[in-house]
């Protein structure tokens, strides 16, 4: 969790973010991440970028994909939703539904989460060290 706490902050801070409209070109999914966890990737061109693809994982439920309205059937490049392109070096590198700020408190809440389980674990193998060698005496 710290580990992935640290990738995501600093893809947060160290990248820049821009406001885009994403147009939803195709879909696939819902796929079960977790216990009544679903999520659909999402392949996406946007204002930004033009023509270039990306692919983005977005929400679902276990009957259908939901980041994009279900009227856009019809005409898959007509589906929009608000999103924003990740560049590094002034070059497009990925798009994200999660705005920056989001993915900065996503990823603040994974280093601490992570810093307490680690130092509960120290502090539990602490404990038994110090009962075997009670134990001991």
């Amino acid at each position: 969790m710290l580990g992935v706490g640290i990738k995501f902050l600093k893809d947060a801070t160290e990248k820049e973010w821009r406001d885009a409209t994403c147009y939803r070109q195709a879909e696939d999914g819902p796929k079960t991440t977790g216990k009544k966890v679903y999520k659909c990737v999402y392949t996406v061109t946007t204002s930004l970028t033009g023509a270039t693809t990306y692919n983005m994982d977005g929400k679902a439920n276990r009957d259908r994909c939901t980041e994009f309205s279900t009227s856009c059937g019809q005409d898959p490049g007509g589906c929009r939703a608000d999103c924003y392109v990740v560049y590094e070096d002034d070059e497009p590198q990925s798009v994200s539904i999660v705005s920056q700020t989001e993915s900065t408190v996503a990823a603040i809440v994974l280093i601490v989460f992570g810093c307490v389980t680690g130092l509960a674990l120290l502090v539990s193998c602490g404990l038994f060290l110090r009962l075997m060698c009670v134990g001991q005496d």
